[in-house]
């Protein structure tokens, strides 16, 4: 879905305030889907600096596969016509119900953990700006603080991100052998 105007300019405020807060980045990593594109287009008109910065499509941050319900544009109708899906869904919950032809929740947690990896090993002391979708920011967070189900679930039930929000973590080396990826903000709306 292409972005509407309202967004497009949240996207244009958001890269004007946070170039004042935040450094330009080494690497951008965006997701392939046309929002987030568009989204770091208008990011790019507030802080032109970023045209400068390489920046790679990045499977692994698009947003959950919802495999055959999407051919019916609402998972509402999907489940009016596979009355089996919607019994499925009720007994596993959204957590960890898994979309024919598509994922659950943790399949994306894997694919999401796997990124951080890379980014972790490929960009080592590096400032990353990642430009993905609502369920991904979520998983991150949920893999960054090794979140429950449980808090999976409330933190999605009670503090969606918000279009164009910023969430930042800055890396610690002094704490632990491994380092360590601490949330600084999450879901900051600048515009």
């Amino acid at each position: 879905t292409p972005l509407v105007d309202g967004e497009a300019k949240q996207a244009q405020k958001t890269g004007q305030e946070i170039k004042k807060q935040l450094h330009l980045p080494d690497i951008i990593l965006a997701s392939p889907y046309k929002r987030a594109k568009d989204t770091l287009k208008g990011l790019t008109r507030g802080w032109p600096e970023l045209a400068k910065v390489k920046t790679l499509e990045e499977e692994r941050i698009r947003e959950q596969e919802h495999g055959l319900a999407t051919l019916y544009n609402d998972w509402r109708i999907f489940q009016i016509l596979h009355p089996e899906q919607r019994l499925l869904y009720e007994q596993e919950g959204s957590y960890r119900y898994r979309y024919p032809q598509g994922e659950s929740v943790p399949d994306v947690r894997v694919r999401s953990a796997l990124m951080v990896e890379t980014f972790i090993r490929e960009y080592p002391e590096k400032t990353v700006m990642c430009l993905c979708h609502h369920l991904n920011i979520l998983v991150m967070r949920a893999n960054l603080e090794r979140l429950s189900e449980e808090q999976f679930l409330s933190l999605d039930g009670k503090d969606k991100p918000i279009n164009c929000g910023v969430t930042v973590y800055r890396g610690y080396p002094e704490l632990g052998q491994d380092g360590h990826l601490v949330l600084d903000f999450y879901n900051k709306q600048y515009y």
